[in-house]
């Protein structure tokens, strides 16, 4: 009921911004290539099925809306980001040599997700959002990993966006 107004009419969400976050594999445990009889057969960097890299994605997506400043649509999309970080190589294998940069997925936690919206999703949501007059509502689950509303780092950035 918290989306119905005191006039019982339904909230239309213009001012909410969804923050969900999704495990993706980076490859396939198998996948069908069709090769012309000039091309060699590809291969697979990782030893088995059992150890393909997974990674965590944040994605910020609002509500569509027709933007009549400009007369355009505004699709509600802001942002996708991985919780990655490149790092070097420490020793050499077959597949690569001492000191490659090699992208690895992060351990998500609370401190991570904090960082990532203060430094990837609040400046993208006020990048991108059409009217800058109405407050933002920034609705995400609750996964163990989620800051709280009442954080004291992130309640300062809000602050501080909501100034400018």
């Amino acid at each position: 009921m918290s989306f119905v107004r005191q006039d019982m009419e339904l909230d239309e969400l213009l001012n909410y911004v969804h923050i969900n976050d999704k495990w993706f594999y980076l490859t396939k445990t198998s996948r069908t290539y069709y090769l012309v009889p000039s091309e060699s057969d590809l291969e697979r960097k990782c030893k088995s099925k059992r150890f393909l890299t997974k990674v965590m994605f944040l994605t910020a997506v609002a509500r569509p809306r027709f933007n009549d400043d400009d007369g355009t649509w505004w699709t509600g999309k802001i942002g996708t980001w991985p919780f990655v970080e490149t790092v070097l190589a420490q020793r050499t294998s077959s597949n690569r040599h001492a000191g490659t940069p090699e992208t690895k997925p992060l351990v998500v936690t609370k401190d991570v997700y904090r960082s990532f919206l203060i430094n990837k999703v609040l400046p993208a949501v006020v990048k991108v959002w059409p009217q800058s007059n109405v407050p933002i509502i920034i609705q995400h689950d609750n996964a163990r990993a989620h800051v709280t509303t009442s954080d004291i780092q992130l309640r300062a950035e809000f602050d501080r966006y909501s100034t400018l």
